[in-house]
Parts: C-alpha cells; structure tokens; sequence
C-alpha cells in the first residue's frame, strides 16, 4: 500500500472517530437537557467529550453560547435570552417613581433591553428591606434598596488575596478555580463579609473593604454562620477512588466547620457519609466523569424539628449533590447520611428547610428546559405549593439558582443564568423583580450571571451604613 493511501485510510479514521466522538457528545448533551434515553452512559460521554478541545466548538454551538465574546471577557456571563420575561403588566411605580409599563426583550444577539435594576416593587405585598448581591461581573457584592439604589459595595481582587497564586491557572477541567468573581457572600450586622472564590478559598473583609483573613481551602458554592463564630462551607478535593470516577479519580466535597478566623476545626467527606450510610447505592448515580457530587448546599439544623424526627436534630446539615439529583441529610457526629431523597428533581440547588417543616428547592433541569421551584413535605414527598416555569414566562436556569421564603410568606427567586431574581406572593404574583444591569460584549449581547440576592429584612443591623456618604 502506497503511503499515500496509507495517509488517506488514516485521515478518514480520523474523520470517522471525531465524527462517532461528537455524535456521541451530542446526544449527551440533548439528553442531559430532556434527560431522555439512557441519560447515565450519554452523560458520561457529554461530560468526557465536552473537555475535549476536537469537540469544544461543537459543545459552544449546540449550547447557543457565543464562544468569543464569552471567552475574551472575564467573569461569568449569558447571552441575553430571545424573550426574556417581564413580569407583570399593570402600570407599577418605576425606580424614579414615574410609571412605566413591561415591554417585552429584544432578540439574543441585538444590543441588550434598556430594563435593567429594579423593574417592579408592589411596596405594600413586596418584603421590604435591604439585597445583597453577588454577581458574575467582578470580584465585587453590592448592597442596594428595593428601589435600587446602591448603598455599598465591597471589592477585593483575587491577587490581592492570594498573591501567591496570582498567575497561577487552573488548567485542570477536573479541578477549575473562579477568580474572577465571587461565588457567594455572607454579610455580618457590622458589614464584615465573607466571600468565595469558587473552589479556590475564602476572605474576610470589612465593611471598607479591608482584607481581615484569606484562606485557600478549595471551599466553594455556599455558607451558613452560626451565632457569627462557626462557618460551614463546603470545601472539595481530588483523590483516588478505585470505584468511582474517572479512571478511579474523584473530586470529594466536604462539609468543613471553621472558627471565626478562618481556622478549620473540622470536616466530614460527602462521599464516605454516603458510603457510611443505608443510601450508599445512590452512588450509582453518580454520572459525571470527575465531579460526581457537585454538593452545592450547607444548612445547619438549629433542632427546631428534633421533635418530629431525628434526622433533624441540633447540628446536622441539610445538604444538595447536584450531579446525582440526591438532597440529603448530614449527620455531622456519626458522620454519614441519616435522610436523602431524589426523584423529584434535576440537577437541584438550594434545598431549605423552611419555618414550617416543609423543604424549598430550587430545582433546574426536573422539568426538562424549563425550572420550578418547589415546597414539599420531606417525609410524604407531597407537593405543596411550586413556581413553575412555563413557555409564557420562560423561568429557567440550567445551573445555579436560588430560593428564599422570605417572612412574609413570598418566595425570593434568584434566575442565576438569565441574570434576573423576583419575588412571588403565594398566589404567584409577581411583586418584586431585578435584572443584572451589567452587560458585556459587542453590543450589550451578554448579562452577567446573578450568582445571589440576598433579602435583609428591616431588622437587619444597619448603623454602620450610617456614614456611607
């Protein structure tokens, strides 16, 4: 055989590879979306190719993501959606106190809709106070009114924190690290604050942005402090795991306790609690090639509900394995999983247990290309009351997210990916609404994720805003 042919016979094995390697990617991605099919195996598949630089451009596409301008801008940002929803329509005071009626959004591509900030405050049904938002547009939160109206910001750059790491990149897709935004913040009655570099570390700052303490721990998505002395954060490793994972490589979450200085005082392994437990079957839905827990939640039980069942006594944690649709129930002594639940969800963010025994979550991807978010009993798994996105109002958010039952009874929904947060009454009027006013590209084509809103009820702490010129 001529070399030649030789060189012709290998080129097209190569097409013919590429070509089996991206239809298989393909069809993980669609069934990820729909979670049709055999969805473990396709997504296996989707989440090995999707690292793949043969088939990256491929993934952006069938994405709908526009790949340079997401790529050359730093942060995390969405194309704007084709019709994003506008709420209500009734004429409603507007920031300046004029009133304005919803118009609708102009297409992806064209430059982004004049409505930005505060586009609907009902201010006698809307839960009065103060947010606190994180966003993908800068290693920065803000504070604004329910107008708003921004009344402070804390900032403070990645290379500042950790100069030691200043250039150092995370390459890995096994092991990435944010440094370009923060994940989420906890804000004190001070106005200390913390916030998380995704899967890198935590700092502390105060109320003039001053760096108080900076770890690099690899802690990422979520807080909860207790009595302002004890932080629970999630913190994750790499490690081998023969059974599990890529080639027996996993990336293990833990739920860590640190004091109020950032020491670490302890952490308890998501995965060995699984194992430890009566739910250890449920890893077999653990899908993903590395990152097979992806927990994304940590909520501390103060006891209130001890009396109903154990599984919430004093000190658990309730917590959320994104990647195996599995909500769970830490045991923080024993040191495993003590309650789990799935089935009712995709791709799940932010279970909490709610004042009156019921869970919220906020699930992403349960209802295919559509989200919801949901109260249920944890125990009958009944339904109780849920906020679903339909093609009229397009609520969805295929990662992030979340929810808040604020003291009012109204819901505070955080649409991560499409940049929005609103607040529903039990009836499901919409009384509060916010878009992300920061935009990027070209043509204002991109929103910046809204990582998180915060709600800061009227008795929230704020002398020290007192100054704030």
């Amino acid at each position: 055989m001529s070399r030649a042919h030789g060189i012709r016979h290998y080129v097209i094995l190569l097409i013919i590879l590429l070509l089996a390697v991206s239809g298989g990617f393909a069809y993980g991605f669609l069934s990820s979306k729909t979670r049709t099919g055999p969805y473990r195996t396709a997504n296996r598949v989707f989440e090995w190719a999707r690292h793949q630089p043969a088939v990256r451009r491929l993934y952006v596409l069938l994405a709908g993501r526009p790949e340079d301008p997401v790529d050359e801008i730093k942060g995390s940002w969405s194309p704007i959606a084709d019709d994003q929803p506008a709420g209500e329509t009734d004429a409603r005071p507007g920031p300046d106190g004029e009133d304005f009626q919803s118009v609708g959004y102009l297409s992806g591509y064209e430059p982004a809709p004049v409505k930005k900030g505060v586009t609907v405050h009902v201010p006698d049904i809307a839960y009065e106070g103060l947010n606190l938002i994180t966003s993908g547009h800068g290693q920065e939160a803000y504070l604004i009114d329910m107008k708003g109206k921004v009344l402070h910001r804390w900032a403070y750059r990645f290379a500042d924190a950790f100069p030691a790491y200043a250039d150092v990149q995370s390459e890995d897709p096994d092991d990435p690290f944010e440094r370009y935004f923060w994940h989420r913040c906890y804000l004190y009655g001070n106005g200390d604050l913390l916030a998380i570099y995704q899967n890198f570390g935590l700092i502390k700052l105060d109320k003039n942005s001053n760096l108080i303490w900076a770890v690099a721990n690899g802690c990422h998505h979520d807080i909860d402090v207790i009595s302002d002395s004890l932080i629970y954060v999630i913190t994750h490793k790499v490690r081998e795991s023969p059974d599990l994972g890529n080639h027996g490589k996993v990336s293990d979450d833990f739920l860590t306790v640190l004091d109020r200085d950032g020491t670490e005082l302890r952490r308890v392994s998501v995965l060995e609690a699984i194992r430890n437990s009566v739910y250890t079957a449920s890893l077999r839905r653990a899908h993903q090639a590395v990152d097979i827990l992806h927990t994304n939640t940590v909520q501390v039980f103060d006891g209130t509900f001890a009396h109903r069942s154990p599984v919430f006594r004093k000190g658990n944690i309730l917590t959320s394995m994104r990647n195996m649709d599995v909500v769970a129930i830490v045991d923080m002594v024993k040191e495993k999983v003590v309650w789990a639940l799935t089935g009712l969800w995709g791709s799940q963010h932010m279970p909490t247990l709610l004042a009156n025994g019921n869970m919220l979550v906020f699930d992403n991807q349960g209802m295919g290309n559509l989200s919801r978010v949901i109260e249920l009993d944890p125990f009958t798994q009944e339904i109780v009351w849920a906020y679903e996105g339909t093609q009229e109002n397009g609520f969805y958010s295929g990662a992030l997210g979340a929810a808040y039952r604020l003291p009012n009874g109204n819901t505070l929904i955080v649409e991560s990916i499409g940049g929005r947060a609103f607040e529903v009454t039990p009836e499901k009027r919409i009384v509060w609404e916010y878009y992300n006013p920061h935009r990027a590209g070209d043509n204002d084509e991109l929103i910046a994720t809204l990582l998180d809103v915060v709600r800061l009820g009227p008795e929230f702490p704020t002398e020290w805003l007192v100054n704030e010129p």
